[in-house]
């Protein structure tokens, strides 16, 4: 079947289906989530339970050394001063009930002096350990385990004041055996805090991996599933139907001048509107179909089980349902909104989904360029694409190399016969081939390069019309208008250039614009209104084209209007041209204006609109395009 027959704009009308649960994939993400829960809390409780742990084991430490110093107390009996100093009769008395000390099982007492000296036992070489030291200069107890056995120093006061300390020894096998079960309940109350924690937050967690899943897989605004969902079950289904031979089709749909809705009614209307546009399209799924929102105004299909046919008709269907109005709660006014539609197949235009969305996106550059509502890709496709990326890269580097010039288009006074001023105009040889500006303008718009080019015009065309003592005409996009920038680009180049801001017209289109101010139109008429006290003239280019060129002069601030060459191709021809072109001049004076026609061909058209009471003419009948260098030999004057 020939693709080209449905690569055409579809008439609207309105088609109902009923919509049925797609059935997508189950992921293991919830029980990951989990299984994380888990794994955390096992790392919290045993984390928990050391701390508790240890620090249980240092309070029986320090219960024991305590105890011990009781015990030591009770077993000494009080002592004096002069029991720590060898040679006096209580010290003899004091050493007896040391003896007996040392005489219970395992228990081996030593004796420091004020002055940090072994007293008892009897030892010519005695260590003076840390736990002394501080015993006799602090006044602390303290204890450790050594060489197996519970070390415990105890300071000796008598009246407040140090007079010694015990070094106690004793077996450290019932300490241990405390520490173990303190430790052993420290363990596993940890663990039984910390399982039921986790089960009575099992239900949270679980609620909380759902949404992370929700999320991931899902897009947030219209709940559609994401393209990172699509990508899985795009992977599952070219696995299916390569093994069945069955086709898949992929779907780009993308919403036509959307950008005007957000910029008209703000952005929460354009969320409310996709949300509504992802409802109509979820109503034309057929059983298995897959709808996800793909990002911005763009949606993805794919589409199961299909050939060419049939998944030509699922994109009648859809264009079929986009003739209905859309009802956004909020809004009295019902929205309109047109799509159009890159389709790819599997497997002839493509092996994977990478392959597949290239070719659609294709496709779809094509649907929108061509208004056809719906495209099937062609492999031309892909030569316009390659074609434009390389004209990209083309223009990014002669714009880098100063590879683009200006030529002027003389513009003709109908009253004098004098030169009135010349449009710049750039232009780019490309490898000695000229590249006309509808081929490389739209590229530089897309690529972001246009507010660069306009810059460039901008500050050449002044520099060269000083030089000339002529007038000029600069155009400006609707992008740089725009530009917070603007302004100071204009004042910065008048300054550079030396050229007087009344030599300097700025050209602005009157397409593109609604009926309407938008936001970023008011932003523009603030711009115009700043060249203008500048002493900066401003000419509306295009008059007389689309629906809104009259709501432009009501609002901005314009010193001339260009009428459209649709308009003076008519003259000789077509009354109607003739009587609208009068009106048109009619007009302009009649606001104060200046009024030029554009595309004037021959001499007779000059005469009629000379006649006519317009002012100017501009046009291969007047004068061609030319390099500065000749229009500075051969400037025009005396033409009539």
């Amino acid at each position: 079947m020939d693709r080209t027959k449905y690569s055409t704009r579809i008439s609207r009308g309105v088609w109902r289906n009923l919509n049925r649960p797609v059935h997508l994939p189950r992921l293991n993400l919830p029980q990951r989530f989990t299984l994380l829960g888990l794994a955390v809390t096992l790392l919290l409780a045993g984390g928990f339970g050391y701390w508790l742990s240890q620090r249980m084991a240092q309070e029986a430490l320090q219960d024991s050394a305590r105890e011990t110093a009781a015990l030591v107390a009770g077993w000494v009996g009080e002592v004096s001063a002069q029991d720590f100093l060898p040679g006096e009769p209580a010290y003899q008395a004091w050493r007896r009930r040391l003896e007996g000390v040392g005489r219970l099982g395992g228990v081996e007492v030593r004796v420091w002096s004020p002055q940090g000296a072994l007293v008892y036992p009897d030892d010519p070489h005695p260590i003076q350990q840390d736990g002394v030291r501080r015993a006799l200069a602090e006044g602390a107890v303290s204890a450790r385990v050594t060489e197996g056995r519970l070390e415990v120093v105890v300071p000796v006061r008598v009246a407040a004041r140090v007079v010694g300390a015990y070094q106690v020894y004793r077996p450290v096998a019932p300490l241990e055996e405390r520490i173990s079960r303190l430790q052993a309940w420290a363990w596993g109350g940890s663990l039984g805090v910390f399982a039921l924690v986790f089960m009575s937050l099992f239900p949270l967690l679980r609620g909380a991996s759902r949404e992370i899943q929700r999320m991931a897989y899902h897009d947030p605004l219209t709940g559609l599933p994401g393209r990172h969902l699509l990508r899985e079950i795009a992977e599952a289904t070219l696995a299916r139907t390569h093994r069945t031979g069955m086709g898949v089709a992929l779907v780009i749909l993308d919403l036509d001048h959307f950008q005007e809705i957000n910029d008209t009614w703000g952005a929460p209307a354009g969320d409310l509107l996709l949300k509504r546009v992802g409802e109509r399209l979820q109503a034309e799924l057929r059983p298995g179909d897959v709808l996800c929102r793909w990002g911005g105004d763009e949606f993805a299909l794919l589409v199961s089980d299909v050939n060419l046919s049939g998944v030509a008709e699922v994109a009648k269907r859809i264009l079929l349902s986009f003739g209905e109005p859309f009802e956004l709660p909020g809004h009295r006014q019902r929205v309109y909104v047109q799509a159009s539609l890159g389709v790819a197949l599997y497997p002839e235009d493509g092996a994977s989904l990478e392959e597949l969305l290239r070719a659609a996106n294709a496709a779809l550059r094509r649907a929108k360029e061509d208004d056809l509502g719906v495209a099937f890709y062609r492999t031309d496709h892909d030569r316009h694409t390659q074609d434009r990326l390389a004209l990209q890269a083309a223009l990014h580097q002669a714009f880098q190399e100063d590879d683009l010039t200006l030529h002027y288009q003389s513009i003709l006074d109908l009253k004098t016969g004098a030169l009135d001023r010349a449009e710049a105009l750039l232009r780019w040889y490309r490898v000695g081939e000229l590249v006309l500006p509808g081929a490389f303008i739209p590229v530089a718009e897309e690529s972001g390069l246009i507010q660069s080019l306009d810059r460039f015009v901008l500050r050449r065309a002044t520099s060269e019309a000083a030089r000339l003592g002529l007038q000029v005409s600069v155009n400006l996009s609707p992008k740089s208008l725009h530009a917070p920038e603007v302004v100071e680009w204009v004042r910065q180049a008048l300054a550079e250039s030396g050229l007087e801001p009344a030599r300097l017209w700025l050209e602005i289109t009157a397409l593109g614009f609604g009926r309407s101010l938008t936001p970023e139109e008011e932003q523009i008429i603030v711009h115009l209104e700043a060249l203008r006290a500048m002493g900066v003239r401003i000419a509306l280019d295009d008059f007389g084209l689309g629906p809104a060129s009259l709501a432009r002069l009501k609002h901005f601030p314009v010193d001339l209007f260009k009428i459209a060459p649709d308009f003076i191709a008519g003259i000789g021809k077509d009354p109607h041209d003739e009587a609208i072109l009068r009106s048109l001049i009619a007009l302009g004076h009649g606001l104060g204006l200046r009024v030029l026609a554009e595309g004037v061909e021959t001499t007779e058209q000059i005469g009629w609109l000379r006649e006519a009471g317009c002012d100017l003419a501009q046009g291969y009948g007047v004068a061609r395009p030319v390099p500065v260098e000749i229009l500075r030999m051969a400037p025009l004057s005396g033409w009539l």
